[in-house]
């Protein structure tokens, strides 16, 4: 059995939100530098769409992607 990495950690939170977006600070709770672990997501092909609202940041995988 393999552990879980932190990049498997965000990618979990993200489909637990199914389609909805998430706070930049969900993600903080998860590991610091959850932008490089959605980076490697991205690299490996997931689809992470992020958004600003009012210079805060919310981050979902594409809904057709799940």
């Amino acid at each position: 059995m393999s552990k879980a990495t932190k990049a498997d950690m965000v990618l979990w939170r993200l489909k637990m939100a199914h389609g909805d977006w998430v706070h930049f600070r969900a993600l903080n709770k998860i590991c610091f530098r959850y932008g490089a672990r959605i980076y490697d997501l991205r690299q490996k092909g997931h689809e992470i769409e992020k958004q600003s609202q009012r210079g805060v940041w919310y981050y979902r995988l594409k809904p057709n992607a799940q």
